[in-house]
C-alpha cells in the first residue's frame, strides 16, 4: 500500500515539475517574442521623426495629426511593460495610417522621394510588426490556455503565473475600409 502511495506521489510530483517547466517555457517565449516586436517598434520609432520632418511642410493644416504621432511615439518609448506600451503603439499605427491617407491629397508630397522611401520603409516595418505580433499572440494564447486549463491551472495558481494580454490590432485597423469609385 505504501508503495502505491509513493508511486502516486512521484507521479504527482513529476506532473507538477513538468507543468511548472511548461509555464516557465511560455513565460520565456512571451518575453522573447515581445523583444522581437520591440526591435521592429524601435525601428518604427526611429523612422517617425524623419516622416514628420518630411511631411511637415506639406501638411500644415494637419498639425494636430503630426503632434499626435510624435506624442504617441514619446509615450511608447517611455513605456517599459508591454501592457502599457501596446495602446501607444496602436495609436502610432492609427496615426501613421492617417498620415498616409492625408498624403493622397498632396500630389507634391506623394511625389517627394524622401516621403516615398519612408513610406516603403514604414510599410515594411509595419508588416514585420504584424508578423511578430501574430507569433507573440500565438505564444500568449498557448500560455493562457495552459493557465486556464485543468489541472495545469492548479500549478499556475500555486506559482502565480498570470494570464497575459494579447497585442491586438488598433481599433481603426479592424474597421472595413470604404472604397468609392467615381463613375
Amino acid at each position: 500500500m505504501i508503495y502505491i502511495l509513493l508511486v502516486i506521489g512521484f507521479i504527482l510530483l513529476g506532473y507538477f515539475i513538468y507543468m511548472y517547466n511548461q509555464f516557465i517555457k511560455y513565460q520565456n517565449l512571451i518575453e522573447t517574442s515581445w523583444a522581437d516586436i520591440d526591435v521592429y517598434l524601435t525601428k518604427r520609432h526611429e523612422l517617425i521623426p524623419n516622416l514628420v520632418n518630411t511631411v511637415k511642410g506639406y501638411l500644415k493644416h494637419e498639425k494636430e495629426t503630426l503632434e499626435a504621432v510624435v506624442h504617441a511615439r514619446s509615450e511608447a518609448i517611455k513605456s517599459v511593460e508591454p501592457n502599457t506600451q501596446i495602446p501607444f503603439e496602436n495609436e502610432i499605427s492609427s496615426f501613421l495610417g492617417k498620415v498616409f491617407v492625408l498624403a493622397e491629397d498632396y500630389p507634391d508630397l506623394k511625389a517627394n522621394e524622401s516621403f516615398h522611401k519612408l513610406h516603403i520603409e514604414l510599410t515594411n516595418v509595419e508588416n514585420e510588426i504584424a508578423n511578430a505580433r501574430r507569433y507573440y499572440n500565438a505564444v500568449v494564447r498557448d500560455n493562457n490556455n495552459l493557465r486556464e486549463s485543468f489541472p495545469s491551472m492548479i500549478v499556475g495558481s500555486l506559482f502565480n503565473f498570470k494570464i497575459e494580454k494579447f497585442f491586438e490590432a488598433p481599433i481603426n485597423a479592424q474597421k472595413t475600409v470604404e472604397i468609392k469609385l467615381d463613375d
